[in-house]
């Protein structure tokens, strides 16, 4: 079975384009449009192996997410990889817990070098 990754932006292109990426790599994908959604999915499918995470978005942005996140045991454990556009992103990934931190525009390889390690276990 393909590990299951989510992939959470309010950018819609950027979001397909990702998980389309993932899918083409044999990830299994899932979708989400801010935290407030992620949470949602999380709540139905706490098996995902990976959480790829914008940081700047409307209703639940990243932070709050992982705050929620942290909150219920049931997801608390599932890794994240941090996607923004801010220049300062270092120091909020740290802060977050990220297992990476990519900055928009970023490298796909450099997402599935983020993820492989993670969807092995």
């Amino acid at each position: 079975m393909a590990p299951a990754v989510l992939v959470v932006d309010d950018d819609s292109e950027l979001r397909d384009e990702v998980g389309l990426f993932l899918e083409a790599e044999g990830f299994e994908v899932l979708l989400a449009g801010d935290g407030r959604e992620a949470l949602d999915v999380l709540r139905v499918r706490p098996d995902v192996s990976a959480i790829v995470l914008d940081l700047m978005m409307p209703v639940m942005d990243g932070a709050e997410f992982r705050r929620e996140q942290l909150q219920d045991r049931s997801i608390a454990g599932i890794p994240f990889v941090l996607l923004t556009g801010r220049v300062d992103f270092t120091h909020m990934a740290r802060a977050l817990g990220a297992v990476a931190c990519l900055q928009k525009p970023f490298e796909p390889q450099s997402l599935l070098r983020a993820l492989r390690p993670r969807s092995a276990h």
